[in-house]
């Protein structure tokens, strides 16, 4: 199985003056229950990144080489390698171009090889996932929940049903440089999983000092090391380098080293410190305050529209032309675009690799920010003024 090329590389552009995720901490040394809707507060496993709690779900569901799993054709490769790694086959389930899941086709892929599905919170938006899980019910196929983009999700819950497993990737949502979380529905799942390490002092320390930067001073970390981290863990354009077929096991995001490490120390402190409730309502505000200034927009359209409780990732946007992704990003503002995946005939998907934009909605955005990434978008002739 192949991934087709990235179609961009970030070397191509110039440094952004607007990032995709936020850099900042926003603290609140109360108790964090005031965002009760996240179902990743209580009973969680910490993990490297959201990549190695995904493989770590494959091991407490038991699932093994025999198996078959669904995923949706459109995806990032980060949700793909764990699986190919483990050996399990994979099938792919068709979505709309708004990222609802074709329930009929959806169906109609559920054989008794097929133990597992993958329902997904596409850029913290549920869609229509909870009807896929009565399917998935009714054909006793276990669910997995992928939140990478969903920490404040609530988990699916349909008439009884609910997800056997579910994981979020901290970094896309916080500044943090790693972390993943993991929850399950059953203690049996959860006392499958072995104990993850934590890094060693040495170590732990270097990310200290390379937090307060002070670490490249002393020569602790190569600078390059530090860029080349910290754009793998914010989901930066990849650069052109083709991932090799699974018999190899080498892959472009999973590393099997991941799984007997955790993330740092330093991650964990800042989940609990981070004012959640105020992220959340930020990242709301946000989204709201886009979709209204993009919604009329001539360069293309929202594919979400404002939902309560939801609270997105990014601002997804369907772009008219593919060709303004360029034109963005030489403005500065850090969009991204998922380009890897696998090759589908569906030609609504295919379209999604070049023309759906990822724009920053995050809690560290300033409203001249937002002005900014909204002249751009829109093509209008504005200066940028505090």
């Amino acid at each position: 199985m192949k991934f087709i090329l990235p179609i961009a590389d970030a070397s191509n552009y110039p440094k952004p003056s607007i990032l995709a995720t936020p850099s900042k901490v926003k603290f609140s040394f109360r108790s964090n229950n005031s965002c009760s809707n996240s179902q990743f507060l209580d009973e969680v496993m910490f993990t490297k990144n959201g990549r190695s709690a995904l493989e770590l779900i494959i091991t407490a569901l038991n699932l093994k080489s025999s198996d078959t799993v669904l995923l949706p054709e459109y995806h990032c490769p980060a949700m793909v390698e764990p699986f190919l790694w483990a050996g399990i086959k994979v099938k792919y389930y068709q979505v709309n171009r708004d990222l609802h899941v074709d329930l009929e086709h959806f169906s109609s892929l559920i054989t008794p090889d097929v133990k597992a599905c993958v329902l997904v919170h596409f850029f913290g938006f549920s869609t229509n996932i909870n009807n896929a899980a009565v399917i998935a019910n009714q054909n006793n196929c276990l669910i997995i929940e992928d939140c990478a983009h969903g920490f404040f999700s609530q988990k699916i819950k349909n008439n009884g049903i609910e997800s056997a497993a579910s994981f979020c990737s901290l970094n896309k949502i916080f500044s943090s440089h790693d972390g993943g979380l993991l929850t399950f529905s059953k203690r049996a799942y959860r006392q499958r999983v072995h104990t993850i390490k934590s890094p060693n002092v040495l170590h732990e320390l270097k990310h200290w000092l390379g937090l307060m930067g002070v670490a490249k001073l002393l020569g602790f970390l190569k600078p390059a090391f530090i860029k080349r981290e910290t754009q793998k863990s914010k989901g930066e354009i990849a650069e052109n380098t083709q991932v090799k077929e699974p018999s190899a096991q080498t892959f472009r995001y999973f590393d099997e080293k991941d799984l007997e490490r955790n993330c740092y120390r330093a991650t964990q402190w800042q989940i609990k410190v981070e004012n959640l409730a105020e992220i959340s309502l930020c990242r709301q505000k946000n989204f709201a305050y886009l979709f209204k200034a993009l919604k009329k927009s001539n360069t293309g359209r929202p594919i979400f529209t404002p939902e309560n409780g939801t609270v997105p990732y990014v601002f997804p946007f369907l772009l008219n032309n593919s060709d303004d992704f360029d034109f963005i990003r030489k403005q500065g503002i850090q969009i991204l675009r998922w380009e890897e995946f696998c090759q589908t005939p569906h030609k609504e998907v295919e379209e999604l690799r070049t023309r759906l934009i990822q724009i920053p909605c995050h809690q560290n955005l300033t409203k001249n920010e937002m002005n900014k990434i909204i002249a751009i978008i829109n093509k209008e002739n504005k200066s940028y003024v505090e």
